[in-house]
């Protein structure tokens, strides 16, 4: 090979490499991956994270993800969590991302013990009712179908720092007060379960944080039982 040829060759490959380079650099981000605990799609959650996230089905070989979404909480699966008991894979990988710190999003309309509400004995369904609020507690964010989409695109409820303080756990600082015409929430997430305590108390002021978000159940429970709510 002439010393001609030698620059040619060596000037091609130069130039294939800079060409690979730039459609490496033109490529889309890897998209953020969304687990559904189910063993088939259901309908509309496709459709609420696809802008944002590449969804998949679970499968037991699954061990990642950025966020899970629950479609169906039974019962018995709820008992579970909130015991820290796995008794299924699908359990298993839910505790394991709650201990990663990955977002845990369960479809309020599909808890299973609100179907009961009617049947069941009063004890027997406020006993899961403190299971969904012990969950809560724990990680796991329960929402509407039809406000995934927008949940999905909030910053997860991590941690809260203060100027010169060491970050803490924001759900530690949660606090709850009840004066004499007022109750006060000092929470970052509202549910039906925090209300209904201070309406068996007769309590219809609740003042809570300005960034405070509420979730859709406890929206209609304001409602139908004439909560005021006062942000600040």
């Amino acid at each position: 090979m002439n010393i001609d040829e030698l620059v040619e060759r060596v000037t091609e490959l130069v130039c294939q490499q800079l060409s690979e380079n730039s459609k490496s650099e033109c490529r889309a981000p890897a998209r953020k991956k969304a687990v559904v605990l189910a063993d088939q799609p259901v309908t509309g959650i496709d459709e609420a994270l696809s802008s944002c996230y590449s969804v998949r089905y679970y499968r037991e070989k699954d061990n990642d993800s950025d966020i899970i979404i629950i479609p169906s909480l039974s019962a018995a699966m709820m008992a579970n969590l909130a015991a820290g008991v796995a008794r299924t894979s699908g359990e298993e990988f839910v505790l394991a991302m709650l201990l990663q710190g990955k977002r845990v999003i369960a479809l309020a309309d599909g808890l299973e013990y609100k179907r009961y509400k009617k049947t069941a004995p009063i004890l027997f369904y406020k006993m899961y009712e403190e299971l969904e609020h012990k969950l809560e507690g724990y990680g796991i964010e329960f929402t509407g179908l039809g406000n995934l989409s927008e949940l999905c695109d909030k910053v997860p409820m991590e941690t809260v720092k203060t100027q010169g303080e060491k970050a803490i756990p924001e759900l530690e600082a949660k606090e709850e007060t009840v004066t004499q015409n007022c109750a006060i929430v000092d929470r970052k997430l509202i549910t039906e379960v925090d209300l209904r305590k201070f309406c068996l108390k007769n309590q219809k002021l609740v003042a809570v944080r300005p960034d405070a978000i509420i979730t859709p159940l406890a929206k209609d429970y304001i409602r139908t039982n004439k909560i005021t709510i006062k942000r600040g």
